[in-house]
């Protein structure tokens, strides 16, 4: 039987370029079945690739130091589809979501046996990775031609801060979807260049921003209050920063200290022990004594550490305590609070702070940057009122009974309320606690008059 009576499809190639892999998987892949029943240059004439380039690569394969089924499926279609599918998900979870970078990856295709079939150069992965973050891009801009038609007009807030790496670049985030909305590189930090941006990126959306939150920075405050007509609110995280850059120098100090003396006062009584054992029972009396001694110094080292420690949890707990107390709804019971309620605890809160600046006796500067945190307390409160002023826009809308409407502001906003801040707690204990909290304000929303609805 000869070429003339085999029927496969010959893919179609420029002459002079290199075989696609998946095109050299299916044609050595034909040509192997096709050889059950005619020649080598049959099959070869038949699926359109010269003897010698199959030969090349049956030879590469048998070249391998794996088994036989494994080079066999990596050298197959759906091998390598498989093959495609790791090198992508180990870009975009290494050198995209994750710090890894592209050594890493490289690293990681060696150490898994990949290497023998993907090229695990650091130039090779380079390549791809920069193709693939084109990809990424066009396929962005793509979804968001499609996808903009279909949203339906919406009110929004931002997360918007500076970033370097090492180029400026301004960035906005969506915080509910963790859409990136802006991403700019630039060498302006004023409030026009982020107002262009912003514009920019809003042109062709159905959305307003009603809220941003950022840093203090003069320019974002002007560029959300002048150049997007929203309401601005203090990022908590550098209010508490601020607080905690006061104190960290007398706390850690105090504990890096105290751990120091507790090392040496440890090392002292184990080398007079040592000493001792080697000597004999001849000096015991005399070592005892110096081990009880030092064994007492130990002890109260000991102790002075555990105090450190303990205080400066007392000041990690109140810095902790203003992101506690800046929520419209009591974490602790349940029950919605005012922006009155918002400023009398954060004042407290500090009240206590400046205490414990007096306590630790903390430097001048200190006190300046707990000072800078604690002009936020007015925009803070005024976050709170802005939430209820929204939430009675919302209900208004819906033209509710002011039963009903006193009824979702008192249980069901704080079930739900409750229900996303378990989310977010930083332990099991907590998660569940606020879960069952939100569970018993949704029970009493129910019994209410959401329950004839």
């Amino acid at each position: 039987m000869d070429g003339q009576q085999l029927t496969a499809t010959k893919p179609q190639r420029t002459e002079g370029t290199r075989w696609n892999r998946r095109e050299a998987a299916t044609c050595q892949r034909t040509a192997e079945r096709l050889q059950r029943c005619a020649s080598e240059r049959a099959a070869a004439q038949c699926v359109g690739v010269p003897r010698s380039t199959l030969r090349n690569w049956s030879r590469r394969q048998r070249q391998m130091d794996l088994p036989a089924a494994r080079v066999e499926f990596f050298e197959s279609p759906d091998g390598l589809d498989v093959l495609h599918g790791i090198l992508v998900a180990a870009h975009l979870v290494f050198c995209e979501a994750g710090p890894c970078g592209t050594r890493r990856l490289c690293q990681f295709l060696q150490l898994s046996g990949l290497d023998h079939f993907v090229a695990a150069s650091y130039g090779s992965q380079h390549k791809f990775g920069n193709e693939l973050q084109q990809a990424m891009v066009e396929f962005g801009e793509q979804e968001h031609a499609r996808l903009t038609p279909q949203m339906s007009p919406r009110e929004i807030t931002l997360c918007q801060d500076e970033t370097f790496h090492p180029q400026t670049c301004l960035v906005a985030i969506e915080p509910l979807s963790d859409f990136i909305l802006v991403e700019g590189y630039t060498d302006q930090l004023d409030s026009q260049t982020w107002t262009t941006l912003t514009h920019q990126a809003l042109q062709d959306l159905p959305v307003k921003v009603v809220q941003s939150t950022s840093d203090e920075g003069r320019s974002l405050i002007k560029h959300c209050r002048v150049g997007l007509g929203a309401h601005h609110s203090p990022d908590i995280f550098h209010i508490q920063r601020d607080v905690s850059r006061a104190f960290s120098g007398k706390t850690n100090g105090a504990v890096q200290h105290e751990a120091t003396k507790l090392r040496h006062a440890a090392h002292e009584t184990a080398r007079l022990e040592a000493e001792r054992d080697a000597v004999g029972p001849t000096h015991t009396a005399l070592f005892d004594t110096q081990i009880r001694l030092s064994q007492a110094e130990e002890q109260a080292a000991t102790e002075q550490w555990e105090a450190a420690k303990a205080q400066r949890q007392e000041v990690r707990d109140a810095i902790r305590g203003i992101s506690d107390d800046y929520h419209p709804v009591d974490l602790q019971t349940g029950a919605p609070r005012e922006a009155s309620d918002i400023a009398q605890v954060l004042e407290q809160r500090f009240d206590n702070v400046e205490r414990l600046a007096d306590q630790y006796t903390v430097s001048q500067s200190g006190r300046q940057l707990i000072a800078k945190a604690r002009k936020n307390i007015g925009q803070l409160v005024a976050t709170i009122a802005f939430f209820w002023q929204m939430f009675a826009i919302k209900t208004a809308a819906l033209k509710l009974p002011d039963e009903l409407s006193v009824s979702l502001a008192s249980t069901l906003l704080p079930a739900r309320y409750l229900e996303y801040a378990s989310r977010r707690a930083a332990t099991a204990e907590e998660r569940r606690r606020l879960q069952t909290l939100s569970e018993a304000c949704l029970a009493r929303a129910r019994e209410g008059p959401m329950s004839l609805c």
